[in-house]
């Protein structure tokens, strides 16, 4: 079975070899002779992997991460569920509550085990307090406590307080400009990875958690990438037609993503960059900040024809954050041409100073509240 590990191994081998060789003052025809043997012409073979969840998987990721006999979850109660995908909420002996993610099941078995690896693997690599961390993987069959199939699961921890559009619903009071500046850092640690950066491609407050696990609360990221591997699977799933449904939803989405080809883009693929994160970025500050998702008043029927005809949301009625200089930011970030949206490290120090004067001015309110009530 041809596995990741074995040729990487066999290529660093190689490469030390022929280092020590040129330290030791081979000639170049020797030297040459010996890459050739080492690393011969590329020439046309089959290549295969074998997709199923056997133990050659779970040896991709940490030992740990296995929690296969440490779950149980019951399959008639879902805690939420979308088109992609359906997520239960279950008690993890000893680590609290978690999350049970199982990606969509009308596609080849293979198909989706090959990409809901590719996902877990680049979640396992993130580590960074604004990105939900993955703490496992699992067979849902073997955790289902009856049925279920054999389908890789992507274990999270539970937030108890929901997504951010429902804790600012519970929380009205909360510091919304806080929760925007987790966001953007979230944002940006993906931007910055090296050597590739993770584009989100499906910011909107639904995929945005919060945590108060360390007390005061935290924005975290969570799917990101996901809607790209959705996307991937769109010729695999009989009932999938030219919608925009398995790639986002168009109240949220760049304009290059929901029509590549008039907006500057070549296609689907090249839609899918940093500068659409900055647009569904600040789709997603609209939404904290008035409560409402992009285009409320337009029904879903309707809301691809306006994003397709490039129109942005009216401005809302003003409130506490949304500011002239808020909406001008928001303007340019939803440029038709993708080019001139700001860098996101301009929206970051934009945020910084908006944080930073915010709560200079709490502490100066504070202050000016005892001096009046005076000594006690």
């Amino acid at each position: 079975m041809y596995t990741l590990w074995n040729e990487a191994l066999a290529l660093r081998s190689s490469c030390t070899l022929v280092q020590q060789l040129r330290q030791a003052g081979v000639t170049k025809r020797t030297n040459r002779a010996l890459s050739l043997a080492l690393h011969p012409p590329l020439t046309r073979v089959q290549c295969s992997y074998d997709w199923t969840l056997a133990p050659h998987i779970y040896n991709l990721f940490l030992p740990h991460m296995n929690l296969n006999g440490e779950l149980r979850i019951d399959l008639q109660r879902v805690a939420h569920s979308t088109r992609t995908a359906r997520v239960y909420k279950t008690e993890w002996s000893g680590n609290g509550l978690v999350a049970v993610k199982v990606l969509v099941e009308n596609a080849l078995p293979d198909r989706i085990l090959q990409l809901t690896v590719r996902e877990c693997w680049t979640w396992a690599q993130l580590q960074h307090e604004n990105i939900v961390p993955l703490w496992g993987i699992a067979d849902l069959q073997k955790i289902a406590v009856s049925g279920g199939f054999t389908q890789l699961c992507m274990v999270s921890p539970w937030m108890e307080q929901g997504n951010i559009m429902e804790f600012l619903k519970e929380n009205p009071t909360a510091n919304r400009l806080r929760l925007l500046w987790d966001i953007v850092k979230g944002v940006e640690y993906l931007h910055s990875l090296k050597p590739n950066k993770i584009v989100h491609g499906d910011l909107k407050g639904n995929n945005v958690l919060v945590d108060i696990s360390d007390g005061g609360p935290r924005a975290r990221l969570t799917d990101f990438g996901l809607s790209y591997a959705i996307q991937e699977l769109n010729d695999q799933i009989p009932s999938s037609s030219t919608s925009t449904s398995y790639r986002g939803n168009p109240r949220w989405m760049a304009f290059e993503r929901v029509l590549p080809k008039k907006f500057g883009a070549k296609n689907a693929q090249d839609a899918h960059t940093t500068r659409s994160d900055v647009f569904e970025l600040m789709r997603t500050f609209l939404e904290v900040l008035t409560g409402l998702a992009p285009f409320h008043t337009v029904s879903d029927y309707e809301i691809t024809q306006v994003v397709v005809a490039g129109k942005n949301p009216e401005r809302p009625q003003s409130t506490q954050d949304l500011d002239e200089y808020m909406w001008r930011l928001m303007g340019r970030s939803w440029d038709h041409d993708r080019n001139k949206r700001p860098p996101l490290s301009e929206i970051w120090d934009i945020m910084e100073c908006a944080v930073l004067r915010d709560a200079f001015l709490a502490s100066e309110l504070l202050v000016v509240q005892a001096f009046a009530d005076g000594p006690s």
